[in-house]
């Protein structure tokens, strides 16, 4: 579809499922999925879905974005590790979702310059271990 933005066309080009997400990195992180139903917010927007049959119900396409998001991946970067194939090395080692032999759920949000609103006043970074917020993880290659 012409005048559609590449962060959507990707999204649309891998024929997603309802359950389906998809997670763009770039200098503004996307994260799109199906969604069901119109529920607009100030978190995140809605978009009438581009492609769909007339027949079927209107579906949609939730999208919540951050924007500098490079900025703090480049910084991780450099405070752990110096390069990017020692970056991508330790994102290989740390299994998805939890710690080297641990399953204990590490987030971690870098907020480093005001977001849009309604997070422009949260700044900072935000580590949580195990449910519990922490200064630094346990295990320093789960940074990346």
């Amino acid at each position: 579809m012409s005048f559609t933005a590449d962060y959507l066309s990707t999204y649309l080009s891998l024929i997603p499922s309802a359950s389906d997400a998809n997670l763009s990195f770039s200098p503004m992180v996307f994260l799109l999925t199906s969604a069901p139903h119109y529920l607009p917010s100030q978190l995140y927007s809605v978009l009438p879905h581009p492609v769909q049959d007339l027949s079927e119900r209107q579906k949609y396409i939730g999208m919540l974005t951050s924007r500098n998001a490079d900025v703090p991946r480049a910084l991780v970067r450099d405070i752990y590790t110096k390069s990017w194939s020692a970056f991508n090395c330790l994102v290989s080692i740390v299994p998805l979702g939890g710690a080297i032999s641990l399953d204990n759920k590490l987030f971690s949000f870098w907020l480093l310059q005001g977001n849009s609103h309604p997070l422009s006043h949260m700044e900072g970074i935000f580590r949580f271990e195990t449910g519990m917020k922490v200064n630094e993880f346990h295990d320093l290659r789960a940074n990346p």
